[in-house]
């Protein structure tokens, strides 16, 4: 199994993930506005996008797009087609979450009372 990366592929993933931020989100993202939000000057996204940059530059596009949700391994492994893009919500993983949060007040009540049984 080759663990080789392609930084053009990697370039390309960063972009098509830019243009996809913009469709799903209804705004425009262009590299500038990228290079804002993370702190870096256009140029560096426009390389970054073309596979080339500094690692620094590369790890703070790469927290970007995690905290709007992207899976950082499809951006990074080579052959990304078994990897999902998006990174699972709670109702991905199969999470009830209101009902873990129902739960866990019935819980709480539950122990308030022996508590207090406790304390008498």
């Amino acid at each position: 199994m080759s663990h080789k990366v392609c930084s053009k592929a990697v370039g390309q993933r960063l972009a098509q993930l830019r243009e996809e931020l913009a469709a799903t989100s209804g705004e425009r993202w262009p590299q500038s506005r990228v290079a804002e939000v993370i702190g870096l000057d256009k140029n560096q996204v426009t390389r970054l996008e073309l596979g080339k940059g500094t690692i620094d530059a590369f790890v703070a596009m790469l927290l970007f797009y995690q905290g709007r949700g992207y899976n950082l391994n499809w951006i990074v492994v080579p052959d990304n087609s078994a990897v999902s893009k998006r990174l699972p919500g709670p109702e991905e993983q199969g999470v009830d979450v209101a009902g873990s949060l129902a739960l866990l007040l019935r819980l709480q009540a539950d122990l308030d009372q022996v508590v207090g049984k406790l304390r008498r």
